[in-house]
């Protein structure tokens, strides 16, 4: 059996029945139908009224269904031998039409998240392994690095344009000299009014880099739920922040170089092999186990474009003494997969 995808179009239309609903949630889960994903979604995407349009449009429908599925409570579905997580089968078709995935909540068509000024808002999350370019209704745009999540209003009110992130992106915001651009984390605030820069904010990191490539910035730092003014930046200037221990510095660097992941490049400078395996983990989706304590004195410089898992590694055992292991994904009880495992050890 096929998937009949005029029954997908019916249910983001909103005139699916629940047997819709659960033959949806079989197909998209189901390993068998995996292939039949990947060779029609292009098509059914293009037969569709809409279809033609921009390969972020192709994502937003992919969003769409992960949306309305979780909406009916799709996280309390049974699991079941033979099959994978839904959201990794969508990262799958997504890779296929070489677009990121992208997962937003789409509040006009329902669900709204109010604040009580009646303000809603829109969640947009990039899955590990990918970037996702997005644009704001200010014409402000950017991209959303893999693992990250990022919070905007639909329609920015008052006296100031504010978003929440969580993990790293890079802004490039429209000036606007009396609606500031602010960017909320956990532990640090940027104020704009219109420039570019890029922030890494990952919640497993202890500290927090914020790079600028143009115009000018003022960092501010959450302390004893205050908001306290760091410093000020300048291009090519970076501050590394360490909410933990109340303490920040400004170095001189190469913004082109930080904000390279956006050109689908990696870039290590320098960098020791614990950031290494970090980033790594993060970039391809994958765990990275340092069998050797002895690797975290390493440290790392090369420039990866559009490079495979195995190239990178195979490129970085060429520069330096060590060896490394890639073992496949393991497949679950539960029918999910678990992540690939690269194993690094230290060679004489």
């Amino acid at each position: 059996m096929k998937i009949d995808f005029e029954v997908v179009k019916r249910y983001l239309e909103g005139k699916g029945s629940k047997g819709d609903r659960d033959q949806l949630i079989d197909w998209f889960s189901d390993i068998r139908y995996e292939k039949d994903i990947h060779e029609k979604f292009r098509s059914f995407w293009d037969s569709m009224e809409e279809g033609k349009l921009e390969d972020c449009n192709r994502a937003a429908l992919l969003g769409e269904v992960y949306r309305r599925i979780k909406k009916d409570d799709f996280r309390q579905q049974r699991k079941k031998k033979g099959t994978i997580q839904f959201l990794n089968v969508l990262q799958k078709i997504a890779a296929v039409l070489f677009i990121p995935l992208v997962i937003t909540f789409w509040l006009t068509r329902g669900g709204d998240i109010t604040t009580g000024s009646g303000t809603s808002y829109s969640e947009l999350y990039s899955p590990p392994g990918t970037r996702t370019r997005f644009h704001l209704t200010d014409g402000s745009t950017g991209w959303l690095n893999g693992g990250s999540y990022l919070e905007f209003p639909t329609e920015f009110k008052g006296r100031s344009r504010e978003v929440r992130l969580t993990g790293e992106a890079y802004f490039d915001v429209v000036p606007d000299a009396k609606k500031p651009f602010i960017v909320k984390g956990e532990h640090a605030s940027v104020v704009v009014r219109g420039t570019s820069f890029n922030v890494q904010a990952f919640p497993d990191d202890p500290e927090i880099w914020i790079t600028l490539a143009s115009g000018r910035i003022d960092i501010f730092g959450n302390i004893d739920g205050k908001s306290v003014r760091l410093t000020e930046l300048h291009p090519d200037q970076m501050c590394i922040y360490r909410p933990d221990k109340r303490s920040h510095r400004v170095e001189t660097v190469d913004a082109d170089k930080i904000t390279a992941w956006t050109e689908g490049k990696l870039v290590f400078r320098q960098e020791p092999m614990a950031d290494v395996a970090r980033r790594i983990e993060r970039w391809f989706n994958v765990r990275v186990i340092l069998a050797d304590e002895e690797l975290e004195k390493y440290s790392f410089r090369a420039t990866f474009q559009d490079d495979s898992l195995e190239e990178v590694m195979k490129l970085l055992a060429m520069t330096s003494p060590i060896s490394y292991k890639i073992s496949p994904r393991k497949l679950n009880m539960d029918g999910t997969y678990e992540k690939e495992v690269v194993t690094i050890y230290k060679t004489n």
